[in-house]
């Protein structure tokens, strides 16, 4: 959905029902979109109630102007976007105020991707990829859940993957401290997805949990925050019941880790393999 839609929506002038329906649900569902939408609603909001669209008084513009346009570039004013803002004769000074305050609010959702989203737990659906991960490691860590195919080789567990329907590019990277088990593949919504296991020199167990990123709430569910939060380079870590469950993008897949070795050893580890 482009912006043209989202203005188009604002504005009321859209009159197919349909497109109205599939908007509402993608707003819903899309925190960015959903943020451009309340951006472009306060813009106008703003503009209708306290601003009179009426061309600033010349002495005002020239004033303004002299106070923030360089020499040197005065005579190309009229290729630079902010100062096109005060010479559009339909916009005031307070609408390029509006819209400056809008840019500024969209550079700070920019940088909320870095911010550590917050996972409700509790509330986390069956298809949700968390969810999954740390019901997984709790039924291997009873003896409820053991390999399909046991194997120290980190190019026969690809191959194993790859041979079994796992239908993208899996990375099983290999560690000193910790030898690898076996793997395992699951099938979600017809599609099989690939799991491994390492085990520590004290029986530590490292589970994996890797799915191609495309497909993230199509095969399988993960918050979108979290997505964000991966794709912008974190890697995202959070204690459960006395284990560490992490989160990082390595290449192109998304990869749950649960472990119950040293938190600080298994985050140096996962967060650095790109």
């Amino acid at each position: 959905m482009n912006n043209d839609l989202i203005t188009a929506y604002v504005d009321n002038e859209i009159s197919d029902e349909s497109l109205l329906n599939r908007i509402r649900e993608q707003l819903n569902n899309d925190n960015s979109l959903k943020f451009d939408y309340n951006v472009q609603s306060f813009c106008k909001r703003i503009v209708s109630k306290k601003v009179k669209k009426i061309p600033a008084p010349e002495y005002l513009k020239s004033k303004i102007l002299s106070e923030i346009t360089p020499k040197e570039i005065s005579s190309k004013k009229k290729n630079n976007f902010l100062l096109d803002i005060f010479y559009h004769p339909t916009f005031s000074f307070a609408t390029a105020i509006v819209i400056v305050i809008a840019i500024v609010l969209i550079t700070i959702n920019r940088y909320n991707f870095n911010s550590v989203p917050e996972i409700d737990i509790t509330n986390l659906k069956p298809d949700n990829m968390f969810f999954q991960a740390i019901n997984n490691y709790s039924a291997i860590i009873k003896g409820q859940l053991t390999p399909q195919f046991i194997s120290d080789n980190s190019k026969e567990i690809c191959n194993y993957f790859s041979s079994n329907g796992v239908n993208y590019s899996t990375i099983v990277p290999e560690f000193k401290e910790w030898k690898l088990l076996g793997a395992v593949i699951s099938e979600d919504k017809g599609t099989k997805l690939a799991h491994h296991v390492y085990v520590g020199n004290n029986n530590q167990i490292i589970y994996v949990f890797q799915v191609n990123e495309s497909y993230i709430n199509h095969f399988i569910d993960l918050d979108t925050e979290l997505v964000n939060y991966l794709d912008s380079g974190n890697c995202y870590s959070k204690i459960y019941n006395g284990n560490l469950v992490l989160f990082s993008k390595i290449e192109q897949n998304i990869c749950a880790v649960v472990a119950n070795d040293d938190f600080n050893y298994v985050k140096n580890n996962f967060c650095n393999l790109n």
